[in-house]
């Protein structure tokens, strides 16, 4: 269950937006929810795009022309360095493709993940050196490459970086450095992608008034790598993609074409959504598991046949991928289950030995779905770890780590994402490290949030309010798919589909009835059974059926009717400190510790049940409201200490033991400790 932040929207004021924009009432509430009810550029046609800024607002861009211009006169060795995932292969096949065209010498070079690693590394400079490159040009890496660029100039090897991570307190000493989150950077947008950098390099090359014709000829391979690096679709990232799908939709790129194909994403129209979750995968597949040139070469062939046998092997590679994840993310899961402590960490820093090091970001980000916190996968190979990070809205995982780096060997990133290697035997420092560094910031740590765009009833959404919502499109990162809130509803159905991997729900709200899809949760695994009132965190979206347009509501999230968000997470932050064994003030304490009367009341309700109930510790809640999370919590544990109470089938609610012989739970272990739990001074 997902902590929720239902935007609080006033009927009038919806009313009063539609009919001031001309917007349909939907669209309206979504803007108000966001605050963005005063912004155009959500709404205005495509005509009106603003003008993209002029790439000569980057740092160090007027050199970087300069140089590049100098070597294609010159007929110098130029050498594109890329990264391995889709941001980085986007940008290395658009900026090779672009000089090449130019009459440049030029040619692609991707560091292999498993024995390279991210970024620039010696035996790469030296090696490109040795076959005669004299101009290397990093796309979406180099920022942190310090050394390795200081050693590129030992050799004679220029060297301009183009990326968009963070930098560090000091920058390359190269040609030009390229960055929008430069600290002296005069760049109005400091959000561009990798490939947004790539790109805007290229529009220099061409002329400060050419950004438009560039995107026509490009904006495909700078839409698909804008949006599979999840940067913020706001300002120039929203303009550029939302000009660029087209491009992307009409693309005469054959790879492309043929990736399209073989994702089943032929006859369709693409979007943001699609796009993510179709095309980009396959990209970032190849190069999870060690072949991204195979995806790069895909990008770059202007052979038909190579480019259908090319994209089938990404679609191989791909199917590769979820496997992989699923086994390591189901390792991870019996860890959790096996040690429930591990979750209340501030963040959760797991190993393992063989956990392959292409895959567990993507797991990451899974477990900080599952769990709500900062999530640190390392995957152990003999003396060293490498490491991929995924974190939640405030707390910046790339402070965390700069925090930390006495203790890593290299480390980069965003505030949301990151990675880095360390010594094997530097992992139990690292972890100590970093939970220190988490509660000296943070008395309560930042948790992931589904915000919802205020509460609206099932039977007045229809499809043409529906479809209006693609006026805000492209969603993603920064402006994601609109959630609502269908509050107070009533299971009237639970049905499995998908071979009973997803829910169909039947439904009812004030009278009128409807149904909605839960995808990625088995029956065996939803704690709710018909005739439980629920509200509901949902999207809509339009599904097309024998040529006929449904309307689909999918459900995000499910929380019992009638629970109060903020006592059920202020519990949920007191049972985490106690598991970590942090002081408390006596007031929190005291919502701690169970008296009789509590263990009593908890102990004949699940009686009154039959012995045996499917509900999860949440709607438990709801139940005792207004008996605290953590006190009602800690009845639980210690009516299972007692050996009263177990888990019900599957981990799902709870089944009463035979009592056996006559406890006195006055003396249990647990309710001693809690009574006499250290204070905060």
């Amino acid at each position: 269950m997902k902590r929720w932040r239902i935007q609080d929207v006033q009927p009038q004021q919806v009313e009063d937006l539609a009919h001031r924009q001309g917007i349909a009432p939907l669209v309206a509430q979504v803007l108000l929810a966001r605050g963005e009810d005063g912004r155009q550029d959500l709404v205005r046609p495509e005509a009106e795009y603003p003008q993209l800024h002029s790439p000569f607002l980057l740092n160090d861009m007027d050199r970087a022309v300069q140089r590049i211009q100098d070597a294609i006169q010159e007929a110098q060795q130029i050498v594109v360095y890329g990264d391995y995932d889709c941001d980085g292969i986007t940008s290395t096949a658009m900026l090779c493709h672009y000089l090449e065209a130019s009459g440049a010498l030029v040619s692609p070079y991707i560091p292999d993940r498993e024995g390279e690693g991210y970024g620039l590394n010696r035996d790469a400079v030296a090696y490109l050196r040795q076959q005669g490159a004299e101009l290397l040009i990093t796309v979406d890496n180099g920022i942190s490459s310090l050394e390795e660029i200081a050693y590129a100039k030992e050799l004679g090897l220029d060297v301009i970086v183009t990326d968009h991570h963070m930098p560090r307190a000091t920058l390359p000493d190269c040609v030009a450095v390229i960055n929008p989150h430069r600290p002296d950077s005069t760049y109005p947008f400091p959000d561009l992608a990798g490939v947004g950098v790539a790109f805007k390099l290229i529009c220099a090359l061409e002329g400060d008034e050419c950004c438009q014709e560039v995107l026509e000829y490009y904006g495909d391979l700078l839409t698909l790598g804008t949006i599979a690096d999840v940067v913020p679709l706001q300002g120039e990232n929203r303009t550029l993609v939302q000009l660029g799908l087209p491009v992307l939709q009409t693309t005469q790129n054959l790879g492309l074409m043929a990736l399209i194909q073989a994702s089943g994403l032929g006859e369709r129209n693409l979007t943001s959504t699609s796009v993510a979750f179709g095309l980009a995968p396959r990209i970032n597949a190849a190069g999870r598991l060690g072949y991204a040139v195979r995806a790069l070469e895909l990008l770059l062939t202007e052979d038909v046949e190579q480019a259908e046998a090319l994209a089938q092997e990404l679609n191989g590679y791909n199917q590769s991928r979820k496997g992989m994840e699923q086994a390591i993310f189901e390792e991870i899961c019996r860890r959790l289950q096996q040690k429930p402590a591990l979750k209340r960490q501030r963040v959760l820093v797991l190993s393992g030995e063989g956990w392959h090091q292409g895959v567990i970001g993507i797991v990451a980000t899974k477990v900080v779905e599952l769990v709500g916190k900062p999530c640190i996968l390392l995957s152990i190979s003999g003396k060293e770890a490498r490491g991929s990070c995924r974190s939640v809205e405030g707390f910046s995982i790339v402070q965390a780590l700069t925090a930390c780096e006495e203790h890593l060997l290299r480390y980069g990133g965003h505030d949301q994402a990151g990675g880095l290697t360390l010594a094997t035997s530097e992992i139990p420092a690292f972890e100590a490290a970093i939970q220190q560094y988490a509660a000296q910031t943070y008395d309560v740590m930042p948790t992931s949030t589904l915000v919802l765009q205020g509460k609206v009833l099932a039977q007045q959404v229809t499809l043409d309010q529906v479809r209006s919502l693609t006026v805000l499109e492209p969603f993603g990162c920064g402006n994601p798919q609109p959630a609502f809130c269908l509050e107070g509803c009533r299971i009237e159905g639970i049905y499995s589909i998908g071979e009973g991997k997803h829910l169909r729900l039947r439904l009812s709200q004030r009278g009128a009835y409807f149904y909605g899809v839960y995808f990625g949760i088995a029956a065996a695994r939803f704690p709710y059974r018909e005739g439980d009132r629920v509200d509901l965190a949902v999207e809509f979206a339009i599904n097309v059926y024998q040529g006929q347009e449904q309307l689909s509501i999918q459900v995000q999230d499910v929380h019992p009717a009638n629970l109060s968000q903020e006592a059920l997470w202020e519990g949920k932050e007191l049972m985490d400190r106690l598991y970590r064994r942090e002081p408390l003030t006596l007031e929190q304490r005291e919502q701690c510790v169970p008296d009789r009367q509590d263990l009593a009341k908890v102990y004949k309700f699940l009686r009154s049940q039959g012995g045996t109930i499917s509900s999860g510790l949440e709607q438990l809640c709801a139940i005792f409201s207004p008996m605290p999370y953590a006190k009602l919590c800690n009845c639980i544990l210690i009516l299972q200490e007692q050996k009263l109470l177990a888990r019900g089938n599957g981990g799902v609610g709870f089944r009463l033991l035979p009592p056996g012989e006559k406890r006195d739970l006055e003396q249990s272990p647990l309710l001693q400790r809690l009574r006499q739990w250290p204070l905060a001074r």
